[in-house]
């Protein structure tokens, strides 16, 4: 998906613009991936009750 919209937007703007786009789009997507596959669980804290 981003080298396509990349490529196009190469074709309709020039290299630099379409390389900041793409860049931006590949950094959403691979945050959104590395969501998907990390899981938060709460925290528990330990008090020293002595």
């Amino acid at each position: 998906m981003a080298l396509l919209l990349t490529f196009a937007l190469t074709i309709v703007f020039d290299l630099v613009t379409a390389i900041g786009v793409g860049m931006v789009i590949t950094v959403v997507l691979f945050m959104k991936m590395v969501s998907e596959e990390t899981e938060v669980r709460g925290w528990k804290y330990y008090c020293d009750e002595s």
